[in-house]
């Protein structure tokens, strides 16, 4: 279930899709899923009839078995409202919630449509990235393959461009030692 809703998540957050493209998208996933599960059933049906000679009672008790038992079907349905989708992301990953700024609120209040923005506070975000085991790993691994071959580019203020541009060397220049002591 986790798996398939970081899919979905990822396409959102990840690839910039619309949640209600996910959802036609999470749809399609869940029609196919049927279809797929009706061949499955047929070709049970087929096998335990010519090959084990079961009476088609028992024969539809196993195949309702099986339907009932899909694991992969019940998340589809589970998660196909995007508001599902999102609880289960918000309770069970390391989530950082936008929030909301109304752009409007006097408006609002006398019925107009709400004009607002999102955003995603930096902070929270960079203290979830750094908790990460994953991203830590990342980090470590990207330092030893730069340590292993110095003339890599760690970021694009190491290129000879940027060292030589006297803005770059005038505006970043008191930033240098802030960024040197969080590496």
């Amino acid at each position: 279930m986790m798996g398939y809703a970081d899919s979905l998540n990822s396409l959102t957050c990840n690839k910039y899709v619309p949640l209600t493209v996910v959802r036609e998208i999470a749809e399609e996933y869940l029609a196919l899923e049927r279809k797929s599960l009706r061949q499955r059933e047929d070709t049970l049906r087929c096998i335990l009839q010519k090959t084990l000679n079961i009476e088609k009672e028992e024969i539809e008790r196993i195949v309702s078995e099986l339907s009932s038992n899909d694991l992969f079907l019940k998340t589809q349905e589970e998660l196909l409202s995007d508001h599902k989708r999102i609880n289960l992301i918000e309770q069970h990953f390391k989530y950082v919630k936008p929030i909301e700024i109304v752009l409007n609120p006097e408006e609002v209040k006398k019925g107009a449509v709400k004009d607002c923005l999102h955003y995603v506070p930096i902070l929270k975000s960079l203290k979830v990235l750094l908790e990460d085991k994953t991203s830590v790993k990342v980090y470590e691994i990207h330092k030893e393959c730069n340590q292993l071959s110095p003339q890599s580019l760690l970021e694009m203020h190491d290129g000879a461009a940027v060292k030589e541009n006297k803005f770059f060397l005038l505006s970043l220049k008191p930033f240098h030692s802030f960024f040197t002591q969080m590496l």
